[in-house]
């Protein structure tokens, strides 16, 4: 059973993440279908894959659902939500014409520098 009290994030949590973004970056610009590449986009950054096929609204509510649970360092609940959210794209195919493609390079550069921000922001831990 999970734990879905406040956690610390740790090397642990840090290597989940950084796992899951890397798979999102072979999906997102490897996949076949806009299926796979928007899950690819969603695994990077929560509403990426949303993004991607034009859904504003619900990327914004994605990331903001997602994002305050991570601030609220729910990281259980927040990976998971996090695997539901990106998972949306692959439940159908845009629209036609309705694909966002300069996703493919925002998403990435985007929650690359987030992640980096996060990174130069956090306080050194003693050892």
């Amino acid at each position: 059973m999970a734990n879905f009290e406040a956690a610390t994030f740790d090397r642990r949590h840090t290597l989940m993440y950084v796992t899951a973004w890397l798979a999102g970056l072979v999906l997102a610009s490897t996949a076949p279908s806009p299926r796979l590449t928007g899950f690819g986009l969603g695994l990077m950054l929560p509403g990426g894959g949303m993004a991607f096929y034009g859904h504003w609204a619900e990327a914004a509510i994605s990331l903001a659902g997602v994002g305050c649970l991570v601030l609220m360092r729910r990281t259980a609940l927040a990976m998971f939500s996090w695997l539901v959210v990106a998972a949306a794209p692959l439940t159908h195919d845009p629209h036609h014409g309705y694909v966002w493609m300069a996703g493919l390079w925002i998403v990435p550069a985007l929650s690359a520098a987030c992640a980096i921000a996060i990174a130069l922001a956090a306080p050194a831990r003693p050892r």
